[in-house]
């Protein structure tokens, strides 16, 4: 096996193609793309043939922004410029972009591309991944990047694939440094996968193993985190039977090393394992999947579902894997009427605290349920209900009554709306309900974390088509009370909105509102309005404006009686953006090479 090469800095040279050849030896040996080509670039070969030759573009622009309160700034500027410039060179496809941002205080920043190889070439039912790259397994088993190469073949009942590369690239910055980065290893790994049938029925295997290399960070960072090692196996499948059932099920099970530096397992103890995986007194093996049986007909269909993933249960394909936890479910759906009313429901059960290790146990219950009707075309309701219910229980410790989990919580929401024409004016009409309640059950607590909301919604819609203008009037109302607190609030908004001009290169839109919130004794009325403007010149010339007025009023009373507060802030921006193309070389069309073809001729 080729020697594995931590420090590249040696090979780096002046000219662009020996930085080329380092790139390709980089992806055979596994290492690090070089430091001077840094960011990312994608490019499947496959479409390199029909992309565009080269095309350089890019943009110009400032943004500037005004504020100003009677309350003060808080360290907050006044004003705030800000001027950018961004360039694109693309290249059959690939893009390379480069970026400069200026502020009017110290912020400037400037980023260039960083080129790793990434390609999957298809040739019939191959596919090859060169570079940085993914493949699908179960999701219990891998489901991470890898940098390297890999093959998958997907014909009409048989399909497979493999891949090996780097996981993780080792981070192993100067230990004495303060500002020294987290310690990591350099991790490999390679997976298999071969799957069987198509559609309603299929089984697929998964294999995926991968390893810390020890020697890829710096003594003195070994000794704070361990390297580990993991092989995790997978089968995933569905059935169908009777016409109108099938059962699909996922399941893995992964063999977990913490530290590959510990004692070895003997082979007496570990049996068959040991032929397949480097145990340590450091590894554990771990279950998870689930598993859904379904009946489907026309109209109707009902799912039971169980989940299943013992404490622990990690790999190093995966990112966090939830576990330690067992759930159950039952889910319905219905359609009647020709599909003009549709409803579904769901309800399920979860526990935690499978190996009892937890100081408490956790269960919950899930139940829902939503309803759509199509009245009409003009009329459509909606409405759903949520509800959630926990419970904590013993675990190692025995659970305080006086701090005991035992909490209810429902929301039911609900809308109708109602759309109508006459002549020439396009009418809407919409309506909605929430209402939530959040119940602490705790027979010590008396309702003290209890909460209830109520909100309410109305708006209207006016579009005149003649005038291709739109207006919208809306109101909302919210009234949310605990054990010793009140909360009301009442808001009218109104928007309308413009584009003027022939090729309607000028765009106004304004907005208005007002609210009155009422807690606890304090009231405050606060007005809102808002202006914005936006006009392009041929496309390439972007001006935007935009300007925002707040007034707030509070009353609340005081030792000498009541007193009022007034305050007010102003916000504007003025912003300019410019597109351009400094270089275009298109590919020629199929009609352009049979011209040029024609003319030789």
């Amino acid at each position: 096996m080729i020697r594995h090469i931590h420090d590249d800095a040696k090979y780096r040279g002046s000219s662009v193609r020996k930085m080329l050849r380092l790139t390709v030896l980089a992806l055979v040996l596994h290492i690090p793309p070089l430091c001077g080509l840094g960011g990312a670039f994608a490019q499947n070969i496959d479409q390199i043939a029909k992309s565009d030759p080269l095309i350089i573009t890019g943009a110009v622009g400032t943004q500037n922004t005004f504020y100003h309160s009677s309350m003060g700034y808080d360290g907050r500027s006044q004003l705030s410029n800000t001027l950018y410039a961004n360039l694109n060179i693309s290249f059959y496809g690939i893009n390379m972009p480069f970026s400069f941002y200026l502020s009017n205080g110290t912020a400037v920043s400037w980023s260039y591309p960083h080129f790793t190889l990434s390609m999957s070439p298809s040739w019939r039912d191959w596919t090859l991944h060169l570079g940085e790259r993914s493949m699908s397994f179960s999701n219990y088993v891998y489901n991470s990047p890898f940098y390297g190469v890999g093959l998958e073949y997907s014909g009409h009942n048989i399909r497979f694939g493999a891949f090996y590369g780097r996981l993780k690239r080792a981070i192993s910055d100067d230990p004495t440094d303060p500002a020294a980065r987290s310690p990591q290893y350099s991790r490999f790994g390679w997976g298999f996968k071969v799957g069987y049938g198509t559609g309603k029925n299929y089984i697929d295997l998964f294999v995926f193993h991968a390893k810390d290399r020890i020697g890829s960070i710096d003594e003195h960072w070994q000794n704070t985190i361990c390297p580990q090692q993991n092989l995790a196996i997978g089968l995933k499948g569905r059935v169908s039977f009777l016409k109108h059932f099938s059962l699909s099920a996922n399941a893995a099970t992964s063999l977990f090393t913490y530290d590959t530096r510990a004692e070895g397992v003997p082979d007496s103890i570990i049996g068959k394992w040991g032929k397949i995986f480097d145990a340590k007194y450091t590894s554990r093996a771990r279950l998870a999947g689930d598993a859904t049986l379904n009946y489907s007909m026309r109209n109707f269909g009902l799912s039971l579902q169980y989940k299943y993933v013992q404490p622990n249960y990690s790999t190093l394909g995966t990112g966090y894997v939830s576990n330690n936890y067992t759930s159950y479910g039952v889910a319905s759906n219905l359609s009647l009427l020709k599909g003009r009313v549709t409803m579904n429901g769901n309800f399920s059960h979860q526990r935690d605290n499978l190996s009892g290790d937890q100081l408490y146990t956790t269960k919950g219950l899930v139940f829902n349920g939503a309803m759509n009707w199509r009245v009409s075309n003009a009329i459509n309701l909606n409405a759903a209900y949520n509800g959630y219910q926990q419970k904590q229980t013993d675990g190692v410790m025995q659970v305080n009554d006086s701090t005991r989990v035992n909490r209810l919580m429902h929301s039911l929401t609900s809308s109708a709306n109602y759309n109508f024409q006459t002549d020439e004016l396009l009418h809407g009409i919409g309506l909605s309900y929430n209402f939530s309640k959040n119940l602490d059950r705790n027979k010590l607590s008396n309702g003290v974390g209890d909460v209830k909301t109520h909100a309410i919604g109305a708006n209207y819609s006016l579009t005149v088509e003649p005038w291709e203008m739109a207006f919208t009037l809306g109101y909302n109302f919210q009234k949310s009370s605990s054990h010793n607190s009140n909360f009301t609030t009442n808001m009218l908004s109104f928007n309308t909105g413009r584009a003027f001009l022939k090729n309607k290169d000028l765009r106004i839109d304004a907005s208005l509102s007002y609210a009155i919130n009422e807690a606890q004794g304090t009231k405050t009325n606060s007005f809102g309005s808002y202006l914005s403007a936006g006009y392009a010149i041929k496309e390439v010339h972007q001006f935007s404006f935009s300007a925002g007025y707040n007034h707030y009023r509070q009353k609340y009373a005081s030792a000498e009686g009541s007193a009022t507060t007034k305050n007010w802030d102003v916000n504007m921006s003025l912003n300019y953006n410019y597109t351009f193309t400094l270089l275009e070389i298109k590919k020629k069309t199929k009609e352009q090479r049979e011209s040029k073809k024609s003319k030789r001729k």
